[in-house]
């Protein structure tokens, strides 16, 4: 039959997944539904279900249940059928219906492929889903939850995700969606308009495709990765699938600000605005701000920025329509608007390229707390982007003028050390990795409980005492870090090995220098894969290595000399004997490892 000639990209329509999924259980994932729906109805004919009989049918419209794909859809097995993978496609056909008057129709792997299927040939894999892809032209992406999507540790949903990415050179290039369940949405949703809202960052951190990608079956997973290895590579994906998760979660949040922004000038035109709408708006626009400016884009970081502050301006005008309450209410209003405001400023001064604007922006933002009593969470994290605009300052006039920013750190981990215990790991939950402390030492998310910016903290006061030259003070916090840490925090490990590298590489001793040679690898391998190699983190580790090796070729270019030297003129007498015996015996204490047993030879 026609069906069995393009069964490899059959599709089914939503009626027929509608008419499918009464028959599943609330809860059930889709793994559940292959082993208790799917392949029990195969069993006999060995075939793909969307060639049964019961598929060959119509909707109440007359339009059949199953025809040639339009979507293929990548999607975990490990998501609840109904609540997660249904709902996604479900809100995908509806965003369709806005354009199109024709069905979609959906290949989904457990109703368009042979579950009885074994014995996959890899070598023809890629080429086949390549054509499929090609074919149907379009991808539907179903990502939950928002936070740590299980898609990005699966095997088979990066093997399609790569698939996709590669067919985006040619000149008809698939088209690839990105799409949440109802749920999740409102989650992200609510997150952007939160003051406490949690950033992509931690999420992008956790995609270590080659580490944490799982398959059911082991043999897939080696595969899998063999055939990535072999082709795009782990690095190049990790970065790709990176990429298009930050354009997604900025697109998304822009147009949640969007939908809103206009209500928003509607009301104020009609002297109608509501305080609290204006100030989750402000929050939203003040939140992607701080995504942007994390990721080091800062251009559009600061029209967020100044986007925020332009609400902030319409509830100043607008201040007798503030909603209507008893005085708690109201207390409470005052200080979540306070907040809202607090982070725009703080959002703006982090933005601007003036290191003192910075610094005198963040000082009044910290003057403006301490006022205002507030919990040694806020003030502490108020502290740390003061005592690093204050370093900024310190570096720009190549000078110790000014305030210093140390006894800043000092009250901040003074403050949060009555609010966490140290000596406790952060845990991971859900396989999910947490913020990373050693990226918000750079970035100061919001979010963060004490205990994580109490490890901030003490980071950056090691790198300050590192800056200032207080070599021992710094490698003493390193290590101190390293011990409250454990071992297992690649992000954290790949910052303290970065540092500790780029300190020992200050020093003239051969054994520090390979040392320092080490980490500073190590670091670039853990930064790369964390991060991707483009990343700041990367390259400041790959020229610090660089500067290394020049110096260790220089050290190895010295000694020779020296000895050439000592070689030529140790066998004269006086003055110019004595001087060139001098300064050898000083060039080998100071590469004392290199030369060991050689000074008191050259000293004699």
């Amino acid at each position: 039959s026609n069906v069995m000639a393009a069964a490899s990209c059959l599709g089914v329509s939503l009626a027929f997944l509608e008419e499918f999924a009464s028959r599943v259980a609330d809860g059930k994932s889709t793994e559940d539904v292959v082993k208790e729906i799917i392949k029990p109805k195969t069993e006999v004919d060995k075939c793909m279900f969307a060639v049964l009989p019961e598929a060959d049918a119509s909707d109440r419209h007359g339009r059949p249940f199953v025809a040639k794909a339009t979507v293929f859809v990548s999607h975990a097995w490990q998501y609840r059928f109904k609540e997660v993978t249904l709902d996604a496609i479900r809100r995908h056909d509806k965003s369709l219906a806005q354009s199109t008057s024709k069905t979609a129709y959906y290949w989904v792997d457990v109703f368009s492929n042979n579950q009885h299927a074994s014995g996959v040939d890899f070598d023809h894999l890629q080429q086949l889903f390549s054509s499929q892809i090609r074919e149907i032209g379009a991808v539907l992406a179903i990502l939950s939850p928002w936070n740590g999507p299980i898609y990005v540790t699966r095997a088979w949903c990066l093997f399609e995700f790569m698939i996709t990415l590669q067919l985006q050179s040619e000149p008809r290039k698939p088209q690839l969606d990105i799409v949440l369940p109802a749920a999740d949405e409102d989650l992200l949703r609510r997150n952007l308009m939160s003051p406490d809202g949690e950033g992509l960052l931690h999420v992008l951190a956790s995609i270590r495709i080659e580490k944490n990608a799982d398959a059911g079956k082991p043999a897939d997973k080696e595969r899998i990765k063999k055939l990535i290895r072999d082709t795009i590579g782990f690095e190049t994906l990790n970065e790709c699938v990176k990429r298009r998760l930050r354009e997604w979660y900025t697109s998304v949040g822009h147009g949640v600000a969007v939908e809103h922004e206009g209500a928003i000038f509607r009301a104020h035109r009609a002297k109608e605005l509501n305080t609290d709408d204006a100030r989750r708006l402000a929050t939203c626009f003040s939140n992607l701000g701080e995504t942007f400016r994390q990721m080091q884009d800062p251009r559009p970081a600061k029209r967020m920025f100044d986007r925020a502050a332009a609400v902030i301006a319409l509830i100043d005008a607008n201040t007798s329509a503030r909603a209507a309450g008893d005085d708690d209410s109201r207390i409470t209003t005052a200080e979540s608007e306070h907040n809202v405001r607090r982070a725009v400023r703080r959002g703006l001064a982090l933005s601007t390229e003036d290191p003192i604007q910075r610094s005198i922006t963040l000082q009044e933002i910290v003057i403006s707390l301490r006022e205002r009593n507030p919990d040694p969470t806020s003030l502490a994290k108020a502290l740390l982007d003061l005592a690093l605009a204050r370093l900024s300052v310190q570096k720009a006039r190549h000078a110790d003028a000014g305030p210093r920013a140390e006894p800043l750190f000092e009250e901040a981990i003074s403050l949060l050390s009555k609010r966490a215990d140290p000596r406790v790991h952060i845990k991971r939950e859900e396989g999910i990795s947490p913020p990373s402390a050693a990226h918000q030492s750079i970035r100061v998310e919001g979010g963060l409980s004490p205990k994580e910016l109490l490890l901030v903290c003490r980071l950056q006061q090691a790198k300050y005492f590192e800056e200032s030259g207080m070599f021992y003070e710094a490698v003493a916090g390193f290590e101190t870090l390293r011990r409250m840490l454990g071992a297992d925090d690649d992000a954290i490990r790949a910052e303290l090995l970065y540092h500790l590298g780029d300190l020992q590489s200050q020093l003239r001793n051969k054994k520090d220098l390979t040392e320092a040679r080490n980490k500073l690898q190590k670091s670039i391998e853990l930064n790369s894969e964390l991060y991707g190699k483009e990343d700041s983190r990367t390259r400041d580790a790959q020229s610090c290595l660089a500067r290394l090796e020049a110096k260790i070729s220089e050290t190895d270019r010295s000694a020779g000399l020296a000895l050439q030297c000592l070689g030529r003129n140790a066998t004269g007498t006086g003055d110019r004997c004595r001087n060139t015996t001098k300064n050898v015996d000083l060039f080998c204490h100071a590469h004392r490892s290199q030369f060991r047993g050689r000074v008191s030879v050259f000293s004699a």
